[in-house]
């Protein structure tokens, strides 16, 4: 026999809407709306086969002290909107803003050819439809990197921006992640020498 009942009701609906917002907004650029960093890492842990191409924005720096941040802003915005209309060709292929001028398209499988040619049309577009900002106008230089996931690639995103450190070096425009060039690879050897 039930002599006294107590209920006490709290409703949790907010609290599992914002837990819900805060976990998108952990994965989530503010700027650009693009994931970021944290979600490509993820997505790129759980596949066995995957390309990535990582565009950086030449002299970016040198934009924000010259023009201020808000139109260097402005060119990220512009650089990640060009880059997601260019790609729809690709389908099932992502897009990451991974740091201040960088951007990632990452998609499945060996993607290497069809990601270099995205990079020359992109370019492309780009001279051919400069930035534009309240009459301030200029070309967008990029420096890019390919680095395909294999059974040797022990971090994609970092083979990615190895092959975009030795782009830069070399002053070039596009280079391949090469696992036998790779600063990781250069530190093995010099380990095992020692």
């Amino acid at each position: 026999e039930i002599i006294e009942f107590i209920s006490i009701k709290t409703d949790i609906t907010s609290l599992i809407l914002n837990k819900k917002k805060l976990q998108a907004q952990i994965v989530t650029d503010r700027l650009t709306g693009l994931p970021n960093r944290i979600k490509l890492q993820e997505d790129i842990r759980n596949e066995s086969e995957a390309t990535l191409i990582v565009f950086d924005i030449n002299h970016f720096k040198e934009i924000n002290l010259l023009f201020g941040v808000k139109l260097g802003d402005e060119a990220l915005i512009y650089m990640a909107d060009t880059i997601a209309t260019l790609m729809v060709h690709f389908t099932d292929s992502y897009l990451y803003r991974v740091s201040a001028d960088e951007f990632v398209m990452r998609k499945s499988g060996n993607q290497s050819k069809e990601f270099e040619d995205f990079a020359h049309t992109l370019n492309a577009y780009i001279e051919e439809h400069p930035f534009n900002y309240k009459n301030i106008s200029f070309d967008i230089n990029f420096t890019c990197s390919i680095a395909y996931k294999s059974d040797q690639t022990q971090n994609l995103l970092e083979a990615a921006l190895d092959a975009l450190d030795s782009a830069k070096n070399a002053k070039r425009f596009l280079h391949f992640f090469d696992e036998t060039a790779s600063k990781q690879h250069e530190y093995e050897q010099n380990f095992e020498w020692s």
